[in-house]
């Protein structure tokens, strides 16, 4: 059974924050389509190149000190107190395990964990989604950062854990490298091992390489800023496309290609939804800004 219409909507509006607040990542925002039908792509979710943010679809870890937990403006106590469904919950919970597991699994095999520090990693990296999730009803206990940090020692030591959060600057591009290698294995082009890590590479070249999109100082909140971050995103796209045949056969990089196409005519088409919903004069026809993650 598929989660409520209300509980899906109000996850998805709220799930560009996931990793920016939760996982450190980088950019994640609204979600929409999949990748073209014609290739399958089992990445799960897959990093924005921008704003700090990425996330499964529709998981905010709330790491600011509000505590979700508390009643909301307008909410009584009993309203909606007990209308989240184990579905819901349990389809929420899966989408953060594959989230979490795309985003971290090369990222703890290069820190070179055991296999039962793996383990208990992804599932407190779960539980830390899990605790920011917003639904009606649903009241997790929220971890902030400094819990996160304790837990992470607790689990892998500090000396690991100082690794470990050098490594997690690179998350993006880690969470990525894990997409693409996801896509071409479904397709029946699997990355090597070293291929695999040399794509990490790539990806952190270009991150350095990235330049800023066509508004850099625009207003946050707005078209140009919206627009902005969708250039940059292109951009580096673009420059992964440059790069990946010095590390992809012919075959590898047909399918990086229709993944990157996929994701610009979906940006593309949001963005026009977003611009034409504002022309008129009905500001409650307003489409809410942002732009679409990688996926």
């Amino acid at each position: 059974m598929k989660p409520s219409t209300l509980s899906i909507g109000v996850i998805l509006l709220i799930g560009a924050a996931y990793a920016l607040l939760a996982l450190t990542g980088r950019d994640q925002d609204l979600t929409e389509t999949q990748p073209a039908d014609h290739v399958v792509d089992q990445a799960g979710a897959h990093e924005s190149a921008e704003s700090d943010m990425r996330t499964p679809a529709g998981l905010t870890a709330d790491t600011t000190g509000h505590n979700p937990a508390a009643l909301q403006p307008g909410e009584s106590e009993s309203n909606d107190r007990r209308s989240v469904s184990d579905e819901d919950l349990r389809w929420a919970r899966e989408e953060t395990i594959k989230e979490v597991t795309v985003a971290y699994s090369l990222m703890f095999k290069h820190l070179g964990l055991t296999e039962s520090e793996y383990s208990a990693m992804i599932d407190f990296l779960v539980e830390v989604g899990m605790s920011g999730t917003h639904m009606p009803g649903y009241r997790p206990v929220p971890i902030d950062e400094a819990d996160r940090r304790a837990g992470f020692a607790a689990l892998i030591g500090e000396a690991k854990l100082a690794e470990f959060l050098v490594l997690e600057q690179n998350k993006a591009e880690y969470r990525e490298a894990q997409g693409v290698a996801n896509l071409l294995a479904a397709n029946g082009v699997p990355l090597t091992d070293a291929k695999h890590d040399q794509l990490l590479e790539i990806l952190k070249q270009v991150r350095e390489r990235e330049q800023p999109g066509a508004e850099p100082n625009a207003e946050a909140g707005t078209l140009e800023w919206v627009e902005s971050k969708i250039a940059a995103m292109d951009e580096y796209e673009r420059l992964v496309l440059e790069l990946g045949p010095s590390v992809l056969s012919a075959a590898q990089m047909d399918l990086l290609y229709e993944r990157y196409h996929s994701f610009w005519l979906q940006r593309a088409a949001h963005f026009e939804r977003q611009k034409a919903s504002r022309a008129n004069d009905n500001p409650d026809d307003d489409v809410p800004l942002g732009y679409l993650p990688r996926r």
